[in-house]
């Protein structure tokens, strides 16, 4: 028999146990534990801490983490008031992490230069020290809506 409402099914086996929301009540009972577990670790974690946006141990530096989707190689600079620095090159179809000093709050954007061809700048962000940031570098450059083609142009990939 199939019950439901708003797109969403769930079925119910008139010979399986008794189930709550299509769900055994020893499954639920492991599932709330294990929810309030990982929400008291959360917490704690973040206890006294100002901004939950800082990494813990980072606090004069930035974390990105940059996943490559596209086929070509990237180099990638931190274009920032202090000036352009290099973050560092990653291969096509892979992901890094990367982590720069950053000692102020200040504006951050990212220069991407596939090896094939193609250049972008991604949108400025202020951002704060201990942060994390995430950048996806789409399979086609021209298909990242908020990078901003630079003098060479757009395309690659």
């Amino acid at each position: 028999m199939m019950m439901g409402g708003s797109g969403v099914s769930t079925v119910v086996d008139s010979a399986a146990p008794a189930r709550v929301g299509g769900v055994a009540p020893f499954l639920m009972r492991a599932m709330l534990v294990t929810a309030v577990t990982a929400l008291a670790t959360a917490c704690a974690a973040r206890a006294g801490e100002g901004n939950p946006a800082i990494t813990p141990g980072l606090e004069d530096q930035i974390e990105i983490r940059i996943i490559n989707n596209n086929f070509s190689d990237a180099r990638m600079y931190a274009v920032h008031p202090r000036g352009r620095e290099y973050i560092g090159m990653l291969t096509g179809k892979t992901e890094a992490n990367y982590t720069l000093d950053w000692d102020i709050s200040q504006t951050l954007s990212i220069e991407i230069s596939l090896l094939a061809g193609g250049t972008c700048t991604t949108e400025e962000l202020i951002v704060d020290p201990g942060e994390a940031l995430f950048l996806s570098i789409d399979s086609t450059l021209a298909t990242m809506t908020n990078c901003r083609p630079t003098a060479t142009g757009i395309g690659g990939g």
